[in-house]
């Protein structure tokens, strides 16, 4: 039986957090502030996390477009109880990650990588 698009996606999301220590929780937005799907702790609202990862990357991209003129992947937010990841899946699309203060960022950025690839498949077709 052959999963939905959706189905995939909340599947690499889950694995994400299965895999990778110290993620509390994913989404995959759309630069409109939707969520297309969404792991996220019971305290954290999505519509929020959608809106505010948006308004960010928007920023992010002025700012690499404008500075350093180049269109931007990846932006990472510190605070003291961890990072917001926010990494650019497509022209359109944006994986969210919030994970705790124990992250290791090398590791976390390597994890990353395949699931991004398979991210990126399911979002173009």
């Amino acid at each position: 039986m052959s999963q939905s698009r959706i189905e995939k996606i909340e599947t690499i999301l889950k694995e994400l957090l299965e895999t990778t220590p110290n993620i509390k929780g994913c989404a995959l937005i759309t630069m409109d502030g939707f969520a297309i799907s969404s792991v996220l702790p019971a305290d954290v609202n999505e519509e929020i996390v959608a809106g505010l990862a948006t308004a960010m990357v928007g920023v992010g991209e002025r700012f690499a477009t404008q500075m350093l003129r180049d269109h931007m992947d990846q932006i990472y937010i510190k605070t003291k109880n961890g990072y917001a990841i926010l990494n650019l899946i497509s022209s359109d699309v944006i994986l969210v990650l919030l994970t705790n203060e124990k992250i290791k960022l090398g590791l976390a950025f390597l994890e990353l990588k395949e699931p991004i690839k398979k991210l990126h498949g399911l979002v173009q077709t």
